[in-house]
Parts: C-alpha cells; sequence; structure tokens
C-alpha cells in the first residue's frame, strides 16, 4: 500500500524548513524509497542524507542535489 500516489507528478522538492527530526527522515526515506521521478534534494534534505548515505544508491535517475556554500 503506497501512501503517496507519485504518478501525479514529474517531480519532488524536498528539504527546506524539513528539519531533521525521525519523522522528516521517514518522510525522505519514504519517498526515495517509493518515487521513481526525479527529485529536488536541498537543505535539511541534504543533512538527512549526510548521515544515512545508503540512500544515495536509491536516488531516482535526473535527481539533483543542491547544496549551497553553507551546507557543504
Amino acid at each position: 500500500n503506497k501512501p503517496i500516489d507519485f504518478s501525479l507528478y514529474t517531480s519532488i522538492g524536498i528539504g527546506p524548513a524539513i528539519r531533521s527530526d525521525k519523522d522528516s527522515v521517514s518522510l525522505l526515506e519514504l519517498i526515495i524509497s517509493y518515487s521513481k521521478i526525479p527529485l529536488v534534494i536541498d537543505a535539511d534534505a541534504l543533512t538527512i542524507l549526510s548521515g544515512k548515505t545508503e540512500l544515495l544508491s536509491q536516488l531516482p535517475s535526473k535527481t539533483i542535489l543542491t547544496p549551497h556554500s553553507k551546507e557543504c
């Protein structure tokens, strides 16, 4: 039972202001696990990815990571 119908979207942006608490980590994991569309990952989602590098290999094709100088 997939909780989000990704067929409605051509891409998904995630990161700004989501924080890096356990609910946000779960949301990012869910999106990465089920989505086959490109993602734009920024801000707090990048912080989550830095601690869960095993998710990097699961990113959909054409995903964009958008760090800025304070996130590097």
